[in-house]
């Protein structure tokens, strides 16, 4: 390949593979482990020196891995590294959430924004000196790393970089969402959309408040917001996803309701039958518009075959969603669209059903 375009961790080692671009940023690895609560003094670790003897769960041939292998030779103690060679970092850092194992390390910047989704983890620890991260490039490719040495660093300084960043490592995870203008119920509004999101709510059958709470969740009410993955808009429609449903112009605020709102039509419609209760199904249609039909449809055969309710969301279907990142379940025969992130999607659920109490309890239908 010329360039990996993913944030690698600048290291001497891996100096000898390829080259690096302008560095993206600077941070510190960190221990990711849960919180003292529950937790014996043996096993909650409060300096590098507490390693000793303890197992740490690291991606395989990574910087994490590098790193843990010379901090405990530093340390003079024998850390028992384990390195993992399926597993992604959010999966090992679930892993540690949900008790599974009890130490991993990753960046600081990503253990931050994991604890959105995991507020019981303690990131606190730092086991490196602070190091750049970039992107690679093929070793010897000189004017193919000048030219994006002069794009990073030109693209840093613009406002678009910034909000890209703010969006992935703060905004979503790291803000306090009650404290939010849009998250409160001020003079009886939600947000500045409210007459169009009840008129096309209304238009569909939908409750203008639960659509409210899904924009909320997919765009904090910005309808300028964009994904890496295309995603724009309100309610974060796919181009792909607006064609199909014939919405022209995803950027115009009402036709990209519109057209979250055939979406959710089209999951809901997927799910009616063999659902009847609308409470119950509503959570299997969020989940569906937040990862996709494919892996819901994944997670209840699962959790059909695991005897668990496939017509069940919590503590059920969920609970398969969220196994499909590991390989024992997304390489399952009764699976057909193979790993998933499910947490986001689990999360995403949860969210937009607390947000959508919150605004009917604060205002009428």
């Amino acid at each position: 390949y010329d360039l990996v375009a993913q944030n690698i961790t600048v290291t001497g080692r891996h100096k000898e593979l390829v080259d690096f671009t302008y560095p993206l940023e600077k941070v510190n690895q960190v221990l990711v482990q849960r919180k003292r609560k529950g937790f014996t003094d043996s096993v909650y670790v409060e300096s590098v020196l507490d390693l000793k003897n303890k197992k740490v769960v690291v991606q395989n041939r990574s910087a994490y891995h590098e790193r843990m292998i010379n901090l405990s030779e530093e340390i003079g103690g024998n850390i028992e590294i384990i390195p993992d060679s399926v597993s992604e970092i959010e999966d090992l850092i679930a892993k540690v959430a949900k008790g599974q194992i009890n130490y991993t390390v990753c960046d600081d910047n990503f253990a931050r924004m994991n604890l959105f989704y995991y507020p019981d983890l303690d990131v606190s620890v730092k086991v490196s000196l602070e190091q750049e991260v970039a992107w690679a490039v093929r070793k010897g490719s000189m004017e193919w790393k000048h030219f994006l040495d002069n794009w990073i660093s030109d693209f840093k300084g613009t406002r678009q970089y910034h909000f890209v960043y703010f969006k992935y490592f703060e905004s979503p995870r790291l803000a306090d969402r009650k404290k939010s203008e849009f998250n409160s119920i001020s003079g009886g509004m939600i947000s500045k959309f409210d007459p169009m999101v009840k008129q096309i709510s209304g238009e569909f059958k939908w409750d203008w408040r639960l659509i409210s709470a899904i924009i909320y969740n997919e765009s904090r009410f910005n309808e300028s917001a964009g994904s890496y993955t295309g995603a724009y808009g309100l309610m974060q429609i796919m181009p792909a996803t607006a064609e199909a449903f014939g919405i022209e112009d995803i950027a115009d605020p009402a036709q990209n309701v519109r057209g979250g709102i055939l979406l959710l039509n089209s999951l809901n419609k997927q799910f009616v039958q063999s659902i009847p209760d609308s409470t119950e199904r509503v959570k299997f249609v969020l989940a569906a518009y937040n990862i996709g039909l494919g892996h819901v449809l994944d997670a209840q055969q699962l959790a059909k075959k695991y005897g668990k309710n496939p017509l069940i969301w919590n503590e059920n279907v969920e609970d398969f969603l969220e196994k499909k990142s590991e390989e024992k379940y997304f390489k399952d025969a009764v699976v057909k669209f193979g790993y998933c992130r499910g947490e986001e999607a689990v999360s995403f659920v949860s969210n937009v059903i607390s947000n959508y109490r919150h605004y009917t309890n604060g205002i009428k239908l």
